[in-house]
């Protein structure tokens, strides 16, 4: 009878019998038998004591009057009980405050989701006796995803990612407060749900919802099961939960940001270490194509002199000397070639329009009838540029016919060279095949386009900004934006450059 007020009657009919009596803690046992009984024995000893003090006329009434007092102690227990209860809390509180602040002081200085998981998920509900927990965060894509269960019930299955862009996110976006589990289902009892968040918003009631929030954007979501005798959280409680969402927010977008990072270090440390092979590859190639080409003739050539006393002692045969004239200018056109690829011939001499006209002129001699056509499209009025930027653009250029006539299989190639306002614009247009361009220019490295990725950096380093539009079977289109640098800022004033 004196726990009457206390007792959640539900629990028996879940046949749960024994969670009358754990929904209390033993200390919060103690202090209630303590209390009731010294309420009773005080009862008891007041009307033993009335009865040897108070004359034998008034004994009746006396007693009277103590049970009057008894009676209506009981019928106040409800208030005493819900006193009593706010006492606990804060003697709770005082307790187990240092324990929280703790908590909160690690929150600050975590930079890894592990260790979140386990401050949210494990600490947190073994400091404020919660039974079950479940865990969501944002990931790289566009959901939250569970990422921690703890105690959570298995016959009825909850959802392993939420939709960032779902009703129920909306609802817990820029709420710090912690949310019962009914209010969030009757402000989502009308919305067009996924099934994701139906299933959530199915469940039977019991549930808080702790919104993460950072910056008004929605980093994750803790939902926190019934604690134990269903009790509700006090003030001082969700004065600190609230105080914990704030932390953890700014805490969740930390470490996303955190792993961000590294994973993009990683990817850059392999594309580096792929550009480093690529390099290599490239310098193999330089060699091999010396060996076979230039290096072969000149030992053919010093042959073939070698030979011209045995062969013609009676002089040397003009025929042969033709020959032999004409293997060195071979030989010459070949070194010419490979020189133009380390460092385009006549850039700093005659500028930057003729170099790349003269460069597509070439490509389109050697290709004769066989490649697509190739157009080139240069502004009259393009302004002197320092050599740098004219360098960047013409490899860039360079790169991009060179991708296109390699892998596009396109009929036509067209690149265009252009001043806007305070900005030279270069475009490589082609109409072949195309490719599915990533989001993000340092997965490059992923399908092997180094080219793509040597334009994307040369671009960088002169403040330029580098885009690729494509997709397969609509060929592909590459956009370089850089600021005009004119000629004498940073360049080499000992080595001037004539872009027209």
């Amino acid at each position: 009878m004196l726990f009457v007020a206390q007792i959640d009657w539900t629990l028996l009919a879940e046949g749960q019998p024994w969670a009358i009596i754990h929904h209390m803690t033993r200390t919060r046992l103690l202090i209630r038998y303590m209390f009731w009984g010294l309420l009773v024995a005080a009862a008891v000893w007041t009307g033993v004591l009335a009865g040897h003090l108070v004359p034998i006329d008034l004994r009746r009434e006396a007693l009277l009057l103590c049970l009057v007092i008894v009676v209506g102690l009981l019928n106040m227990s409800n208030v005493i009980n819900r006193v009593m209860t706010r006492i606990e809390d804060r003697l709770w509180f005082a307790r187990h405050g240092d324990r929280l602040e703790r908590l909160i002081e690690a929150l600050a200085v975590v930079h890894d989701q592990a260790t979140l998981q386990t401050l949210l998920a494990h600490r947190l509900p073994q400091i404020m006796g919660i039974s079950s927990v479940g865990l969501y965060l944002r990931t790289t894509g566009s959901d939250l995803a569970l990422v921690e269960s703890v105690g959570l019930d298995s016959a009825s299955p909850i959802p392993h990612s939420l939709p960032l862009d779902g009703q129920l996110a909306a609802y817990l976006t820029g709420r710090r407060d912690l949310l019962p589990h009914s209010a969030l289902q009757c402000a989502l009892a009308d919305a067009s749900l996924t099934a994701e968040e139906r299933a959530w918003v199915a469940q039977e009631n019991g549930y808080s919802w702790l919104p993460l929030n950072s910056r008004d954007a929605l980093q994750g979501v803790l939902v926190m099961g019934r604690r134990p005798g269903r009790r509700p959280f006090t003030n001082e409680e969700r004065h600190f939960m609230q105080v914990l969402a704030h932390q953890a927010g700014i805490t969740a977008q930390t470490t996303q940001l955190t792993a961000e990072v590294r994973e993009r270090h990683k990817e850059l440390a392999a594309i580096k270490q792929k550009l480093l092979d690529a390099g290599e590859q490239e310098r193999r190639r330089l060699a091999r194509d010396l060996h076979d080409g230039a290096v072969q003739h000149l030992l053919g050539i010093s042959y073939q002199l070698a030979l011209l006393p045995q062969t013609s002692p009676q002089g040397i045969d003009p025929q042969t000397l033709k020959l032999i004239r004409q293997e060195i200018l071979d030989v010459v056109s070949q070194l010419r070639a490979h020189i133009g690829e380390l460092r385009p011939a006549g850039l700093e001499e005659v500028g930057l329009a003729a170099t790349l006209t003269g460069y597509v002129a070439r490509l389109q001699h050697n290709l004769e009838e066989r490649g697509p056509e190739i157009s080139l499209d240069i502004d009259p009025d393009l302004p002197t540029l320092s050599a740098n930027v004219a360098l960047c653009l013409f490899r860039v250029a360079q790169e991009g016919l060179r991708n296109a006539l390699r892998h596009a299989e396109a009929a036509h190639i067209a690149a265009r060279l252009w001043a806007e306002q305070d900005h030279v614009l270069l475009t490589v247009r082609d109409d072949g095949k195309g490719f599915q361009a990533p989001a993000r220019l340092s997965e490059l490295g992923a399908e092997n386009h180094f080219g793509l990725i040597d334009m994307s950096e040369r671009v960088a380093q002169v403040g330029g900004s580098f885009a690729i539009q494509s997709a397969p079977g609509q060929g592909t289109t590459l956009t370089i934006r850089v600021p005009i640098q004119r000629e004498g800022k940073d360049s080499d004033p000992t080595d001037p450059d004539r872009n027209r």
